[in-house]
């Protein structure tokens, strides 16, 4: 038997490879190898190692931040002390975490409020989650470097510019949110630069998920989910394109609907109040904010912070071949072009753009926390400009120069009060540097002073007895709830049963902590209750606190129900409604 050998068509097997190459993309059987090299940026133990140092490093500078600088952001305060509500404090429930913001940032405080808050130190609580949002950055950011061939060094050097930028180092210790952002921001490029080297569906799904992590963090980032649904579309196979970009959008666009929902059920207005109420901004003065607010100069006024933040990535984009990339003459091995560089612009340039939308509508206080994200990305887009560069060459010098700009800018945005006063943010440089407070260094209408309260809130407990208890409004008075050693003796508008119980004759509450005005939730009820007539045989007596020299911020009033006078003549007097002195902030 003779067995003819056919000749080898190569055509036709090229042909079957082209057809089944789509397939073979979206799903996640064989991994295709990298056109890239792929020198290691650090070794798995040393990045953490660095990591771990980093999240102590930050755990410090926030607790410096509170008990040294005596510096807290009021929207961080009352974040912490939604979750105290929820895990250490008399009515113990997950509906106290709020339903204004999103509710990563309060959630992600909840652990660590339940084992720092019997312990004696809740403050932890509120630094601890933002220190190691951004200590796990740092790992990620490796990860970058490491996939796109950066030398280790090279990616060391912009790695510790990242982590060491004092704007970085702020976020990581105030208890914000922007750490979180950053973070998932971080997670939602690494996933986006693998799956466009490696085309895996796993990747996807990663990106998916820091995607919506980033969502429940901050409701900006629904323009980012869109971008990255573009984006992965354009780049996927035809008949693909729909079903890829939802993989990438299902996870938020089910925890954004989920979230609405309950908020909506709970509020009646959900986190979208904080984009609709657009006379928030009309009551805040100063020179942070642009004296007419027209379309040039919120665009000037965004433009100008962008570019203080990160200086150089106007440069890292174009060294990355914006250009090039754009029109499509970078190519994939596959003729697809990759939009990374495009990407960083799209994303990069969302930030400031939404940042100056919500301006015009007077909807926001352009806070310079907003643009702490370009940090991030012009980190990533130095990467991108480096990929497989054996030397770091003059165009790796220029965006280390530009990186080492951007850290003392970052300094210099901290400390202008003509900047960042809207949170009193140079009130830390201010106490790093030994300088006296000037009369422009803050808003009090914004800040808190810390210091204050937390006297205000050691004198309180003092005075406290077994059996007493305090009712206040959080909003007005977070700190107190926050740093009082004895939790489970605070009513607040968080409770389930405080507006209820407010309506009975004798509500039960021996303290009250109360500031003049139409403030808050609870404030105005439990004004009407030390007005109105207290219990039989008692009277609300207004009580002196020592303050610290530097003032009170807010005019907060103490108020005890005491024994009321037993004499027929003192009987009569002290029947009559007493009214809070008026004190406006």
């Amino acid at each position: 038997m003779t067995i003819e050998a056919k000749p080898f068509n190569e055509q036709a097997l090229q042909a079957w490879l082209d057809a089944t190459e789509d397939e073979g993309r979206f799903e996640s059987a064989p991994e295709q190898k990298s056109a890239r090299p792929t020198e290691r940026a650090f070794s798995t133990s040393w990045i953490w190692v660095v990591a771990t140092v980093a999240f102590f490093f930050y755990l410090g500078v926030g607790l410096w931040m509170i008990y040294g600088a005596d510096f807290a952001i009021g929207d961080a305060i009352a974040r912490a002390s939604s979750a105290r509500a929820i895990a250490h404090s008399r009515d113990q429930h997950v509906m106290a975490v709020g339903f204004y913001w999103m509710p990563l940032p309060a959630f992600a405080e909840v652990p660590f409020m339940a084992v720092f808050s019997r312990l004696g130190v809740p403050a932890l609580a509120m630094v601890a989650p933002t220190a190691l949002a951004t200590a796990m950055t740092i790992p990620i950011l490796a990860r970058i470097g490491r996939d796109l061939a950066v030398r280790k060094w090279i990616a060391a050097t912009f790695v510790t510019l990242f982590a060491l930028n004092p704007y970085t180092i702020f976020c990581a210790g105030n208890g914000m949110s922007e750490a979180w952002l950053v973070l998932a921001l971080a997670g939602c490029f690494a996933a986006y630069l693998r799956w466009t080297d490696k085309r895996r569906i796993r990747d996807l799904g990663r990106l998916g998920l820091w995607l919506a992590v980033g969502q429940m963090t901050r409701h900006e980032m629904l323009t980012v989910v869109v971008v990255f649904c573009v984006l992965v579309a354009i780049e996927s196979a035809k008949g693909r394109r729909v079903a890829t970009a939802l993989t990438v959008a299902a996870p938020s666009i089910f925890g954004l609907f989920a979230w609405t929902i309950v908020s909506f059920v709970i509020t009646r207005h959900g986190f979208w109040k904080a984009i609709l109420d657009g006379d928030v901004a009309d009551r805040v003065t100063g020179p942070w904010l642009p004296d007419e607010r027209t379309v040039a100069t919120v665009a000037t006024y965004s433009a100008t912070l962008s570019l203080r933040f990160a200086p150089g990535i106007v440069l890292a984009v174009l060294f990355a071949g914006f250009g090039r990339e754009l029109f499509g003459h970078i190519l994939d091995v596959d003729g697809r072009p990759h939009l990374r560089a495009v990407a960083i612009v799209a994303i990069g340039g969302l930030f400031p753009a939404q940042i100056a939308f919500l301006l015009l509508q007077r909807a926001s206080y352009g806070d310079p926390r907003y643009y702490m994200p370009l940090i991030l990305l012009f980190t990533i887009a130095s990467f991108i400009a480096l990929n497989g560069r054996p030397r770091i060459g003059g165009r790796g010098a220029a965006l280390v120069v530009c990186g080492l700009a951007g850290c003392v800018s970052s300094f210099v945005v901290i400390g202008d009060p003509g900047i960042s006063a809207v949170t009193g943010e140079p009130a830390v440089i201010r106490a790093l540097l030994g300088t006296e407070q000037s009369a422009a260094d803050s808003n009090p209408a914004r800040s808190v002073n810390l210091g204050d309260w937390r006297a205000f809130t050691a004198d309180l407990d003092r005075r406290l007895r077994p059996g007493d208890v305090i009712v206040l409004d959080t909003s007005v008075a977070a700190a107190v709830h926050l740093f009082s050693r004895h939790p489970m003796q605070i009513a607040t508008e968080l409770d389930s049963d405080s507006a209820q119980q407010l309506q009975l004759p004798n509500p039960g509450y021996t303290w009250a902590v109360v500031v003049p005005g139409n403030y808050g939730s609870l404030n105005p009820t439990v004004q009407a209750l030390l007005r109105g007539t207290p219990p039989r045989g008692k009277r609300w007596e207004k009580v002196d606190v020592p303050l610290t020299p530097a003032g009170f911020r807010g005019s907060p009033e103490l108020w005890h129900l005491v024994d009321a006078p037993t004499s027929p003549a003192l009987l009569t007097a002290a029947a009559q409604p007493t009214k809070p002195q008026e004190t406006g902030q």
